[in-house]
This record gives structure tokens, C-alpha cells and sequence, in this order.
């Protein structure tokens, strides 16, 4: 059985904007799931392929039943996006990049509008082929020097994270062991509200 999806989880997928490759991107479905939690509605991240750059993108995201709850996703940096021909796991054929064409070699990252000092599983995902170096304000001090970055492949990574004061999580995005960083999408739960597949 699929049970309904927690209000309290979101689920991102970045994507190229259609048109740009010979292969559109595939946004996730709702019963899509990587991290063992039902996914629900997934939001589509667009950002502009390769050479086409994107410059401090931001969006309003749903949660997983596609409520508004105030929750923004934001980029701080130039970055830009890839399509791959689809494979096995649509989450990593489409995904935001840095150092690589034209965009800058690491950019920062929040997600606010969240429970003030919540605790959260949040998973990133990785690209296809290449990984990322992620570093995530896991402790709410608003800090990242604090932090030790972690390489993320497409696999996933799964951070347990506390929001700061204000209901933000903050992080950083870099090159990977290939020398670029291929982020695929993320997915944020309150950890006391993940809801399981059976």
C-alpha cells in the first residue's frame, strides 16, 4: 500500500529547461522514491543548460500533498544545468552543476521557511557519473566552518539536520572528484513525520 505523503516533506528535482538537449528532462513522479519515504509531488527546478547560466536562482516549493507552506529553495552563485538521456534513475539524468561551463566553481545554498530548530533528514542526491561536495549546516549555528564537506553521489546521502532560529538550513555546493559537482535534487523530511512505504 502506498500511504498519504507527510505535509511535512519536500522534494526537489533540478532540471534543465526543455528544449536545450536532445533529451528533455524528466520531472520525478509522485511515487517516485530514493530514500525510502514516499515522495509525493515533486518540484521542478529549471535553470538554464551549460553555457546558459542562472544567477542567484530561487523558487517557492510544495510540499509532498503540493501545499504552499512558505518554504523557498535559493542558489546564491552562477550556476547552470544538464540533461542526460534517460536512464534508470530519472532524479540523476537532470541536474544543477558548477565548475563547468560558464558557471562559478561552488555556490551557496539555502532552504527557509521551515519549523525554527526542527530536526530533519534531509537527502541530496547526485548527478549521474560525477559527484558533489556538500557541505550542510547540520548543528543550526548558522555556520559552515564548523562543518566538514561530504562527497555525495547519485546514490544519495542522508544528513540529519537541525534548522536554525529562523527555520533555515544553509550549505555550500563544490567540485566533486571529477572537478565539477553534479547536484541531482534533494529531498527534506521533519524527522519525526517520514512516512515509510510499506
Amino acid at each position: 500500500s502506498i500511504p498519504e505523503p507527510s505535509a511535512a516533506l519536500w522534494s526537489v528535482d533540478m532540471q534543465g529547461i526543455p528544449g536545450v538537449f536532445a533529451d528533455d528532462p524528466v520531472l520525478m513522479t509522485g511515487s517516485d522514491q530514493n530514500s525510502g519515504f514516499y515522495s509525493g509531488v515533486w518540484n521542478a527546478f529549471d535553470i538554464p543548460g551549460h553555457d546558459g547560466t542562472a544567477t542567484n536562482p530561487s523558487m517557492s516549493i510544495v510540499n509532498a500533498r503540493g501545499d504552499e507552506l512558505g518554504v523557498t529553495f535559493t542558489v546564491t552563485g552562477i550556476v547552470s544545468s544538464w540533461t542526460n538521456a534517460p536512464g534508470e534513475n530519472s532524479i540523476t539524468n537532470d541536474y544543477l552543476f558548477v565548475n563547468a561551463g560558464f558557471a562559478e566553481v561552488s555556490a551557496t545554498w539555502d532552504i527557509s521557511g521551515l519549523s525554527p530548530a526542527t530536526e530533519y533528514t534531509f537527502y541530496p542526491y547526485g548527478g549521474v557519473v560525477r559527484d558533489m561536495l556538500l557541505t550542510v549546516d547540520t548543528n543550526g549555528n548558522g555556520l559552515l566552518t564548523d562543518e566538514t564537506p561530504a562527497s555525495v553521489t547519485g546514490a544519495g546521502l542522508e544528513f540529519t539536520v537541525t534548522s536554525d532560529g529562523a527555520g533555515k538550513i544553509i550549505g555550500e555546493i563544490g567540485p566533486g572528484n571529477s572537478g565539477e559537482a553534479n547536484w541531482g535534487g534533494w529531498q527534506l523530511a521533519s524527522s519525526s513525520e517520514i512516512v515509510i512505504i510499506d
